[in-house]
């Protein structure tokens, strides 16, 4: 019989969970959707390319919001079981509130590992190609071996393969790089070099191999100069933004940056909320439960809404300054989630037990 009861309420929480997460989904396609059609509407974009590119953003959005439909399925949840009765009638069959968090448990650590394992990954995937509508110039990402810049400048697009990368006195020293230029999308040069240096926007290759798309074989220089948008000032501007890499790369990805003396803060913040993802699914689904708890036998479904919108950009603006101090390094990025997971977690499980008690 508890069995069955248990199934019973994970399948109602399951269910009010997969209907907000599907309206979500819809709503941000939508808004995508409508905003590349205000972008496009002076270029030359056929209507499948703008239902692609409206659905690129869609798993980056859906991770982001995830946390605050959990919020909001958690009240209607109880709201639900307490307009029809079932939530006395639960009580009264011996399961009180913190088994009915135990139930729901397992579901949430599940949904946290799948967006952990697919949807972000995805979601970088995505964010990663879709280069149609994006305004982003220039970006640096790494791999365990390499440092890869990008460079562009109107329609020439310089990309830039290095061993190793080090700033030092505002310049910026790379070893054993490729470089490939490649001009209105077509390959125009490639230079093998020992070494280079960036700065003052001159990119200076020593000691360089340069093959053209005309001649058969390579020049031997003993330097060879171009112009680049690059500096060791703007550098950390344009390397790729924390959601455009994978989980399982970022450790060698944050180690690399900081080799190569940049500030990896922000990519810590984000690396160690992806790590608590689950944790903080569950923390949410109790601060739900505990603001949903009442004394009065019917909840007002506009009370539930206006309760779930106020709390939900209250807590968002809450992390976003939180995230902010950490990203700054004015506290520890491990302390940043530590500090976002304590308060929900503590502000709901005081909730649970002032209403419901131990």
């Amino acid at each position: 019989m508890v069995k069955i009861l248990n199934l019973y309420l994970a399948k109602k929480f399951i269910k009010i969970f997969l209907s907000f997460s599907f309206g979500l989904v819809f709503v941000i396609f939508i808004s995508n959707f409508l905003s590349n059609i205000r972008q496009s509407v002076t270029d030359n974009v056929s209507n499948l390319s703008i239902i692609i590119n409206a659905a690129y953003d869609v798993p980056y959005y859906f991770q982001l919001a995830l946390p605050f439909i959990v919020l909001v399925s958690a009240l209607f949840f109880i709201r639900n079981l307490s307009n029809s009765n079932e939530l006395d009638i639960i009580k009264a069959s011996g399961i009180s509130i913190w088994k009915l968090i135990q139930i729901v448990l397992p579901i949430l650590i599940i949904v946290g590992y799948l967006i952990i394992l697919v949807v972000a990954p995805l979601s970088s995937t995505l964010k990663t190609q879709n280069d149609s509508y994006s305004s982003i110039n220039n970006n640096i990402t790494t791999t365990e071996d390499s440092f890869w810049i990008i460079d562009k400048q109107g329609n020439t697009k310089t990309i830039i393969k290095a061993k190793q990368a080090v700033i030092k006195k505002g310049v910026i020293y790379l070893s054993n790089l490729i470089v490939f230029k490649i001009v209105n999308g077509t390959f125009n040069l490639r230079i093998d070099g020992e070494s280079a240096t960036i700065s003052s926007g001159k990119l200076i290759i020593n000691k360089a191999s340069v093959k053209d798309n005309v001649t058969m074989f390579p020049k031997q220089m003993p330097s060879y100069s171009m112009d680049t948008n690059l500096s060791a000032k703007n550098l950390q501007n344009v390397v790729l933004e924390p959601s455009m890499i994978k989980i399982w790369n970022m450790p060698n990805f944050i180690q690399n940056l900081e080799r190569l003396g940049l500030n990896t803060n922000k990519y810590k913040v984000y690396f160690y909320n992806l790590l608590a993802y689950p944790l903080i699914l569950f923390a949410m689904f109790v601060l739900g439960i505990g603001l949903a708890l009442s004394r009065k036998k019917r909840i007002s479904g506009t009370k539930i809404i206006i309760t779930g919108i106020v709390v939900g950009f209250s807590l968002h603006f809450f992390m976003d300054i939180i995230n902010t101090f950490g990203s700054s390094d004015l506290i520890s990025p491990l302390l940043t989630i530590l500090g976002e997971l304590g308060l929900i977690l503590s502000l709901g499980i005081f909730l649970v037990v002032n209403k419901e008690g131990l």
